[in-house]
């Protein structure tokens, strides 16, 4: 199987390294994101006594939610099972809304109703924006607004039995854009976190094929998926949790190639100078690509402006690194804030023993003190055995450095002249 290394960076100095669907909608206050979702008509007034007296309103949930796409030379069929559940003691109706993405067309829809199959129809942007904003002035919640640009399907929902589950399929076709050299597939699969229940499950399933040359690069930033290739011109994407509720968009990048080393970046541009994103693939036919016993320092910034989620998802990316070399590799682990730290003053083998001795340490970090990069860069480098063997250093930072040498210009001279 091949492998896919991520580098992570700042365009400009060394700032930070991080770059990093389902809407209910039940009437009430409190709106949330989309993927397809239900709006829900309620009476306006109500019984207040009697058997259809009065009783509190639950926003329809969702209990199962299915994606199936199929990606092939750049087009993509994406198909929808979602099942909504109505808590609630008596029958709803309300219109189901998708906002579809740019240039898709909607190829099947599939509900029934009373033995009867529903017709819905496609909106264009405008009308799509209209409705949209009419959703976010009745909610008080601007969710919507990142899909004004977006059209969208609509279809009339009823009856949505008592305590009775609602299932709905969608398909649609889309031509992929591209960011650079990759293809960019994006599931609109965020919900609400206020949302009344979690999901039941939630799976998003990517086949992903090529008649014209290798499958090489796949990549989500948004979900940890499993990828499983299928010979070099075919590959498998997989997420499913089940008991979560989506908080973010399905995002899957994926690019070709035919050389042994494919390099992609994507790049991000801010007023501080930007991210980018590096994707290193090889060959990942086993028998072309042998890895090479290399040698790797992991450089981990536990300065105070790490403290929190930074420091756990830095934690997390070490021990991914970590737990993925072979058993031909050396490798230390680096720490530094206003002073230097590390692992080991050697290199340390990346067997079972060597691994568990870094979790272990990795996992003891703090975040404190100030930001020696100049220190623990050249610290980094004086593990280089000058052996032939391949050495990487993989540098964790979230700022700018504090202590000793602060000018970049001085850092990166400094650090060619180790090397040498």
């Amino acid at each position: 199987m091949g492998m896919c290394l991520i580098g992570l960076g700042r365009l400009r100095g060394f700032g930070a390294v991080a770059v990093a669907g389902l809407l209910l909608l039940g009437g009430g206050p409190s709106a949330a994101r989309a993927d397809g979702f239900i709006i829900v008509e309620r009476p306006t007034h109500p019984p207040t006594s009697g058997p259809h007296r009065r009783h509190a309103f639950f926003p329809l949930q969702v209990k199962v939610h299915s994606v199936e796409v199929t990606i092939e030379d750049g087009v993509a069929q994406t198909h929808i099972d979602q099942t909504f559940f109505n808590p609630n003691p008596r029958q709803l109706e309300g219109t189901y809304i998708f906002p579809l993405p740019s240039d898709a067309a909607v190829t099947r829809f599939s509900m029934f109703m009373d033995g009867r199959e529903v017709e819905g129809e496609v909106l264009d942007r405008d009308r799509a924006r209209s409705i949209y904003e009419g959703i976010v002035r009745r909610m008080q919640d601007p969710a919507l607004l990142e899909y004004m640009g977006r059209g969208a399907f609509r279809a009339r929902v009823f009856p949505i039995p008592a305590r009775g589950e609602k299932r709905i399929k969608l398909s649609y076709s889309q031509v992929l854009g591209r960011s650079g050299p990759l293809h960019r597939y994006v599931y609109p699969l965020n919900t609400e976190k206020f949302s009344s229940a979690p999901l039941e499950r939630v799976s998003v399933r990517c086949q992903i094929k090529s008649s014209s040359g290798a499958v090489r690069t796949v990549y989500s930033p948004s979900h940890e998926v499993e990828v499983v290739r299928h010979g070099e011109q075919a590959a498998e994407v997989v997420y499913e949790r089940h008991g979560v509720k989506p908080d973010r968009d399905f995002v899957l990048y994926y690019g070709g190639g035919e050389s042994d080393v494919e390099l992609s970046v994507l790049s991000y541009r801010d007023h501080d100078g930007g991210y980018f994103v590096a994707l290193v693939s090889p060959q990942s036919d086993p028998e072309k690509a042998r890895p090479l016993a290399k040698d790797v320092v992991f450089v981990l910034d536990t300065s105070g402006s790490m403290a929190g989620e930074k420091l756990e998802q830095a934690r997390r990316a070490l021990v991914q690194g970590i737990d993925r070399l072979g058993d031909e590799d050396r490798f230390s682990v680096v720490d530094f804030s206003t002073d230097v730290r590390a692992l080991d003053e050697k290199l340390v083998a990346a067997d079972s023993e060597g691994k568990e001795r870094a979790r272990q340490y990795v996992q003891g970090l703090r975040a404190r003190g100030g930001t020696a990069i100049h220190d623990a860069l050249l610290k980094a480098l004086g593990y280089g055995s000058g052996e032939g063997r391949p050495f990487f250093v993989v540098f964790v930072t979230d700022g700018q450095p504090t202590i000793g040498i602060t000018e970049s210009a001085e850092i990166l001279a400094a650090a060619g002249k180790r090397r040498r």
